[in-house]
């Protein structure tokens, strides 16, 4: 689909003295005063309606926030716990409680261990090592 370029003539009127722009949305005739101001346009007024603007700032959010995952923090006390004297973590990437020892050790970290466990840290590796020892041999 083309899109149409208005002229200003095209969009612009006077009616008993009021000004009026045509909104390219909902094709309808309205007063400059329901037009949101958009400075980068010849008029300093958007192309949309305020309604119609409205509606596509909606739309826009809904499938942005579609794509996106929310993403939940846990505080440090949430993420570690002790059952039967064995103190355990959860990792951040499969979301499995594991004992301390199934973790790689991490200066940066608060508690000495890196956020994801041993298997979850070694499995993205996993595929460009093969393809590597391939390419060796």
């Amino acid at each position: 689909m083309a899109k149409k370029y208005y002229k200003y003539e095209e969009t612009h009127r006077k009616v008993d003295g009021r000004k009026q722009k045509y909104c390219t949305k909902c094709d309808n005739w309205k007063d400059e005063s329901e037009f949101n101001i958009d400075r980068s346009n010849r008029d300093g007024l958007d192309m949309r309606c305020r309604d119609c603007a409205r509606v596509h700032a909606q739309a826009r959010y809904r499938k942005a926030t579609k794509k996106k995952k929310i993403i939940v923090y846990l505080r440090f006390k949430d993420r570690h716990r002790v059952i039967k004297r064995v103190r355990q973590k959860l990792c951040t990437k499969c979301g499995k409680w594991k004992k301390e020892i199934e973790y790689y050790r991490s200066i940066s970290e608060k508690d000495g261990l890196m956020c994801r466990c041993k298997e979850c840290t070694y499995k993205p590796g996993k595929k460009s090592r093969k393809r590597r020892s391939a390419l060796k041999n």
